[in-house]
């Protein structure tokens, strides 16, 4: 099954998926599969992890030990990337990945309006910064989640600048090296 799961994952961050996001939660949750993205060959650093956040399933007898302890906040729908900034100026775009290190797709993003070409704030001028987000479609498209992910892996840059995606920051966090 975890072969399956396996094909499951690469197929969704390809853009291809052959099970539902509801078929594969279930079946990944029956069989503790926990791997977090699909695992290119040619991998990048993040500066900084990119988490998964625990799915909590609607009518679970008990919630989670933390629930407590946790800030809440809208789970966005689309495929996570980190963008990296070196004096300033856009460096790196990385897909999500396993979470420490993804696929550089730099290319589709350094002639597009969706990220920052470079950060406008004063102190963003020295040393490196990661800014993590979620590029998203919007909810009129069917699958969106899989029109983001699917686009990360288009080669034609041509057919990526057509997409309808729109880059939602919620992290910036300088480096410190």
């Amino acid at each position: 099954m975890t072969e399956i799961l396996d094909n499951a994952s690469k197929a969704y961050y390809e853009g291809v998926p052959f099970l539902t996001d509801q078929e594969f939660d279930s079946l990944a949750e029956k069989e503790g599969y926990t791997p977090v993205g699909y695992n290119p060959d040619i991998k990048v650093k993040h500066l900084f992890p990119l988490y998964s956040l625990q799915k909590v399933f609607v009518g679970e007898s008990e919630p989670p030990k933390y629930i407590n302890k946790v800030v809440e906040t809208p789970k966005l729908d689309g495929a996570a990337i980190a963008i990296q900034y070196k004096k300033g100026k856009l460096y790196k775009v990385i897909t999500r990945g396993n979470g420490t290190e993804g696929v550089d797709i730099t290319d589709k993003f350094k002639y597009t309006n969706l990220v920052p070409q470079k950060l406008s704030f004063r102190v963003a001028t020295e040393g490196e910064y990661q800014v993590t987000g979620e590029l998203v479609a919007p909810k009129e498209i069917t699958n969106a989640r899989n029109y983001a992910a699917g686009a990360l892996n288009l080669k034609d840059l041509q057919e990526f600048r057509k997409r309808d995606l729109t880059f939602i920051a919620y992290n910036i966090k300088p480096s410190i090296h």
